[in-house]
C-alpha cells in the first residue's frame, strides 16, 4: 500500500510576529500561530520568536509583523539613543528578512504593520522605511 500527502491537503498557516500592536486578519482562513507578545522588540523578533517558529519545522503563507513600536518606546525620544540603535535595529530587519526566506512557502505574503503614535518623529520614518526594505532583501 502507497500513500502519498496531497499538497492541497496540507495544513497551510499564517505566522504573526513582533508585538501584538495589530489584530491579524485572517481573510485565507489558514492556521493562525501567534508567535507576537506585548511589547516584543526586533531583537526579540529575530532571538526568540524566530527560533520558536523554526522549532516548529512548518512553513507559513502568510506572516504578519508588527515591529518597531517598542523599539521606539525604549528611545524615549531621544535623538541620540534612536541614532544608536537605528543600525542594530537595521541589522536584526536584514537577518529576520533572510530567515523568512527559509521559513515561508514560495510566493508566501509578508504584511508589515505601520508604526504610528510617534507624530512623524524623524525616527518612526527610518525605522518604518528600514521594515519596507525587508520586502527587497527576501
Amino acid at each position: 500500500m502507497r500513500l502519498s500527502l496531497n499538497m492541497a491537503d496540507r495544513p497551510r498557516y499564517l505566522i504573526t510576529l513582533g508585538d501584538t500592536c495589530h489584530t491579524p486578519e485572517n481573510l485565507d482562513r489558514l492556521r493562525l500561530i501567534p508567535l507576537a507578545r506585548p511589547e516584543a522588540t526586533i531583537a526579540a523578533v529575530r532571538y526568540v520568536q524566530i527560533p520558536q517558529w523554526k522549532e516548529m519545522g512548518i512553513k507559513a503563507a502568510h506572516v504578519q509583523l508588527s515591529i518597531g513600536h517598542a523599539d521606539l518606546i525604549a528611545t524615549l525620544g531621544d535623538e541620540s539613543f534612536a541614532a544608536a540603535a537605528y543600525p542594530r535595529f537595521m541589522a536584526h530587519a536584514h537577518a529576520i528578512a533572510a530567515e523568512l526566506e527559509q521559513l515561508c512557502e514560495p510566493g508566501a505574503t509578508l504584511e508589515i504593520a505601520a508604526i504610528t503614535g510617534f507624530n512623524e518623529w524623524k525616527w518612526e520614518v527610518a525605522f518604518h522605511q528600514c521594515l519596507e526594505e525587508m520586502r527587497q532583501v527576501r
